[in-house]
């Protein structure tokens, strides 16, 4: 799933709307950054919150300094137009970790359609061998110019 579709309201995925799958991956709380130091956690009560937060925008950033432990309901964090996240880091970290709790409720046999990647470069069948496929891209290929295809 995507910033996109976690911000949008009228977003499904297989006929479950995404605020109910929102609050659903955000049950026990979801922790962004190092208790202690600087975090946002998001709670199932703040799913709608965030939902309007998403898709972020701008550039990527670190927590504010001395923000310290921050509950999004109440959190003082750089917004844009519209209220959206000005962060784009934290929007694309709060994507990743909802994946990954989206992964483990049992996506493992959710089964990708054929078109999603060239199966020669990303041969994956499921979810979690795709989740392997992007980590392994990440690592092994550190400049866009040795995918064996054009981004257009």
């Amino acid at each position: 799933m995507t910033q996109g579709f976690y911000g949008n309201s009228k977003g499904k995925f297989n006929g479950t709307p995404s605020l109910t799958l929102v609050t659903t991956l955000l049950t026990p709380n979801l922790v962004v950054g190092k208790i202690g130091a600087r975090s946002l956690y998001d709670s199932a009560s703040a799913a709608s919150l965030l939902q309007l937060r998403l898709p972020a925008g701008v550039s990527p950033a670190e927590l504010p300094v001395n923000s310290g432990d921050q509950n999004l309901l109440t959190a003082v964090l750089p917004l844009v137009s519209g209220g959206k996240f000005a962060n784009n880091l934290l929007g694309t970290t709060i994507t990743l970790s909802l994946n990954v709790r989206f992964e483990t409720l049992n996506c493992s046999t959710f089964t990708l359609r054929p078109r999603f990647a060239p199966r020669q470069f990303c041969p994956a069948r499921t979810a979690s061998e795709a989740l392997q496929t992007t980590f392994w891209m990440a690592v092994s290929c550190p400049s866009p110019s040795r995918l064996p295809f054009s981004a257009r």
